[in-house]
């Protein structure tokens, strides 16, 4: 019984044995078959990426130019030549990086928060547009001098400031023989759209060559400035947080605070002649001045929502604000 058993016990281990063996042999096979079906896999996607005598990143932005310039014949179909407003740029993109629908804000192109054309240039084709967090840039063919909205073509600017972040963009208007190629540009560096995304700003910073070249300006303050308006190639003002509000009279150069009164964020600035001066602000705020912004003196709005952009010609001002409100003031 015992040889049996031992017999047994040798025919039982020599059959494991025999089975591990198999089944090794087994496991190889499938372990080859699945690097050959992952070869194959990989050469397939390969193939279906490249082209003999092509570049698959030049293919690609040939793609996506062709697709910007098929939106852009859809939008000029969609609003006829000279009608309502065309978009010049720059395109939208896909919002949801997941891929999947996880955070998906459709087609968006950021916040644009100031645009501005220059008064010095007599066709009106130079304008500057700032981004939120994109920095300035520059068209020189922004009007009647492009066919259409997609042969704008825009410049950056300020890619080597220490900001990227625009609230406000001014260009002086010159007095005599103006010229784009020597404007004098202010940007109001910083962006607060009450967002999570939003970028404080490092001061002012000012150009003498039409944006080529740029310097910081010691404005004094550490705020984020929303809005510049000249009278003139030498006075200017500047509105911004906690009721800031700073003036020069040397073209930008110096610029000094000038008490408001008031900790409210200033959003707009506009000055009508020499003595009458306006501001508007967050919760309705409107101050006024008649004696070249020395003191400010509270406005009624009828309303808390903030205020956004001030406009004046000669006897009617426009202010626009949150909850799509409009108001209208007549001057005596």
């Amino acid at each position: 019984m015992i040889a049996r058993v031992r017999n047994g016990c040798v025919v039982v281990l020599s059959a494991i044995y025999m089975c591990a063996a198999g089944f090794g042999q087994r496991t190889d096979q499938g372990v080859g078959s699945a690097r050959i079906r992952k070869a194959a896999r990989q050469q397939s996607q390969k193939r279906a990426r490249t082209m003999p005598g092509a570049n698959a990143a030049d293919l690609r932005g040939r793609a996506i130019a062709q697709k910007i310039k098929m939106r852009v014949a859809e939008s000029a179909a969609a609003f006829g030549s000279g009608a309502g407003w065309n978009s010049l740029g720059p395109m939208p993109l896909p919002s949801d990086a997941s891929g999947i629908g996880l955070q998906d804000y459709n087609w968006v192109s950021g916040r644009a928060s100031a645009v501005v054309i220059d008064p010095n240039d007599g066709t009106g084709n130079t304008v500057f547009a700032g981004g939120a967090y994109g920095g300035l840039w520059k068209s020189i063919n922004a009007g009647t001098a492009s066919p259409s909205p997609g042969a704008v073509i825009w410049m950056p600017l300020t890619d080597d400031q220490a900001t990227l972040a625009v609230g406000a963009v001014a260009v002086q208007p010159q007095t005599s023989n103006p010229d784009p190629n020597k404007s004098v540009v202010l940007l109001g560096t910083g962006e607060t759209n009450s967002s999570a995304d939003s970028y404080y700003g490092l001061g002012i910073l000012r150009s003498g060559d039409g944006g080529q070249s740029w310097t910081k300006q010691k404005a004094g303050v550490n705020v984020t400035l929303y809005h510049i308006d000249f009278r003139d190639d030498k006075n200017g003002w500047v509105v911004g947080e906690r009721g800031v509000l700073l003036r020069t009279v040397d073209g930008g150069e110096t610029w000094t605070p000038v008490a408001t009164n008031t900790n409210v964020t200033l959003l707009s600035v506009q000055f009508l002649n020499d003595d009458e001066g306006w501001t508007i602000g967050r919760g309705g705020t409107i101050l006024r001045s008649s004696d070249q912004g020395r003191t400010w003196t509270p406005q009624s709005s009828t309303t808390k929502q903030n205020l956004y952009s001030l406009h004046f010609n000669k006897k009617i001002g426009w202010v626009v604000g949150g909850e799509g409100i409009v108001l209208r003031y007549e001057r005596d």
